[in-house]
Protein backbone atom coordinates (compact mmCIF):
# COMPACT_ATOMS: atom_id res chain seq x y z
CA UNK A 1 0.00 0.00 0.00
CA UNK A 2 1.53 3.56 -0.65
CA UNK A 3 0.11 6.92 0.35
CA UNK A 4 0.62 10.17 -0.86
CA UNK A 5 0.74 13.91 0.25
CA UNK A 6 -0.51 16.56 -1.93
CA UNK A 7 0.84 20.31 -1.47
CA UNK A 8 -2.24 22.18 -2.35
CA UNK A 9 -2.40 26.06 -3.38
CA UNK A 10 -3.86 28.80 -0.72
CA UNK A 11 -5.65 30.40 -3.11
CA UNK A 12 -8.09 27.28 -3.65
CA UNK A 13 -7.90 25.88 0.45
CA UNK A 14 -6.81 28.74 2.36
CA UNK A 15 -5.37 27.44 5.84
CA UNK A 16 -4.14 24.35 4.49
CA UNK A 17 -1.05 23.57 6.07
CA UNK A 18 0.51 21.97 3.08
CA UNK A 19 0.64 24.78 0.64
CA UNK A 20 4.54 24.29 -0.45
CA UNK A 21 6.38 21.43 -2.41
CA UNK A 22 9.28 21.97 -0.16
CA UNK A 23 7.77 21.84 2.76
CA UNK A 24 6.46 18.19 1.35
CA UNK A 25 9.65 17.33 0.37
CA UNK A 26 10.80 18.13 4.00
CA UNK A 27 8.45 15.78 5.45
CA UNK A 28 8.86 12.86 3.03
CA UNK A 29 12.24 13.30 3.80
CA UNK A 30 11.60 12.95 7.78
CA UNK A 31 9.16 10.52 7.79
CA UNK A 32 11.65 8.06 5.19
CA UNK A 33 8.34 6.06 5.35
CA UNK A 34 9.33 3.57 1.55
CA UNK A 35 5.55 3.82 1.18
CA UNK A 36 4.75 7.61 1.50
CA UNK A 37 5.28 9.30 -2.00
CA UNK A 38 4.13 12.72 -3.25
CA UNK A 39 1.01 13.90 -5.22
CA UNK A 40 2.34 16.05 -7.71
CA UNK A 41 -0.68 18.11 -8.97
CA UNK A 42 0.28 20.19 -11.82
CA UNK A 43 -2.41 23.07 -11.45
CA UNK A 44 -1.38 23.32 -7.88
CA UNK A 45 2.18 23.41 -8.55
CA UNK A 46 1.95 26.25 -11.86
CA UNK A 47 -0.49 28.06 -8.91
CA UNK A 48 2.24 27.68 -6.13
CA UNK A 49 5.04 28.06 -7.52
CA UNK A 50 4.35 29.99 -10.83
CA UNK A 51 6.75 27.82 -12.51
CA UNK A 52 5.14 24.33 -12.59
CA UNK A 53 7.52 22.39 -14.94
CA UNK A 54 10.70 23.58 -12.40
CA UNK A 55 8.25 22.13 -9.72
CA UNK A 56 8.84 18.76 -11.01
CA UNK A 57 12.37 18.88 -12.00
CA UNK A 58 12.75 19.89 -8.10
CA UNK A 59 10.13 17.30 -6.67
CA UNK A 60 8.88 14.91 -9.90
CA UNK A 61 11.44 12.09 -8.33
CA UNK A 62 9.16 11.53 -5.49
CA UNK A 63 5.44 11.05 -7.43
CA UNK A 64 3.66 8.58 -7.43
CA UNK A 65 0.09 9.75 -8.71
CA UNK A 66 0.24 12.88 -10.76
CA UNK A 67 -3.30 14.82 -11.22
CA UNK A 68 -3.65 17.48 -13.63
CA UNK A 69 -6.10 20.71 -14.44
CA UNK A 70 -6.04 23.49 -16.89
CA UNK A 71 -4.80 27.32 -15.47
CA UNK A 72 -6.33 29.38 -15.41
CA UNK A 73 -10.21 28.33 -14.39
CA UNK A 74 -8.87 24.52 -13.50
CA UNK A 75 -10.75 23.10 -16.73
CA UNK A 76 -9.41 20.32 -19.10
CA UNK A 77 -5.78 20.53 -19.87
CA UNK A 78 -5.16 22.98 -22.96
CA UNK A 79 -4.20 26.28 -23.80
CA UNK A 80 -3.19 28.64 -20.59
CA UNK A 81 -0.02 28.63 -18.33
CA UNK A 82 0.79 24.99 -18.24
CA UNK A 83 2.21 23.92 -21.61
CA UNK A 84 0.83 20.40 -21.10
CA UNK A 85 1.87 18.80 -24.11
CA UNK A 86 5.52 19.36 -22.81
CA UNK A 87 4.93 17.85 -19.34
CA UNK A 88 3.65 15.05 -20.60
CA UNK A 89 6.75 14.60 -23.09
CA UNK A 90 8.42 15.36 -20.44
CA UNK A 91 6.95 12.61 -18.44
CA UNK A 92 7.70 9.96 -21.61
CA UNK A 93 11.40 11.34 -21.50
CA UNK A 94 11.71 10.37 -18.02
CA UNK A 95 10.44 7.45 -17.70
CA UNK A 96 7.55 8.20 -15.66
CA UNK A 97 5.35 4.53 -14.93
CA UNK A 98 2.52 5.71 -12.96
CA UNK A 99 -0.72 7.26 -13.14
CA UNK A 100 -1.98 10.33 -14.52
CA UNK A 101 -5.50 11.59 -13.76
CA UNK A 102 -7.18 15.09 -14.49
CA UNK A 103 -8.69 16.32 -11.57
CA UNK A 104 -10.68 19.61 -13.06
CA UNK A 105 -14.16 21.31 -13.82
CA UNK A 106 -15.29 20.39 -16.80
CA UNK A 107 -15.72 23.61 -19.25
CA UNK A 108 -18.56 21.84 -20.93
CA UNK A 109 -19.75 18.34 -21.70
CA UNK A 110 -17.55 15.73 -20.10
CA UNK A 111 -17.27 13.88 -23.07
CA UNK A 112 -16.29 16.91 -25.08
CA UNK A 113 -13.32 17.84 -23.39
CA UNK A 114 -11.64 14.57 -23.22
CA UNK A 115 -9.48 15.04 -25.90
CA UNK A 116 -6.42 16.30 -24.24
CA UNK A 117 -5.47 12.66 -23.26
CA UNK A 118 -4.88 11.80 -26.72
CA UNK A 119 -7.10 9.12 -27.30
CA UNK A 120 -8.25 8.50 -31.13
CA UNK A 121 -11.86 8.89 -30.67
CA UNK A 122 -12.48 10.93 -27.96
Amino acid sequence: MSLTIEPINPVDMPGYFLNDFDLAAEVLDEVGAANLGLQFDMYHAQMITGDGMAAWEAHGHRARHIQVGGLPGRHEPGPGEVDYPAFFARLDAGGYAGWVSGEYNPAGRTEDGLGWIGVPGV
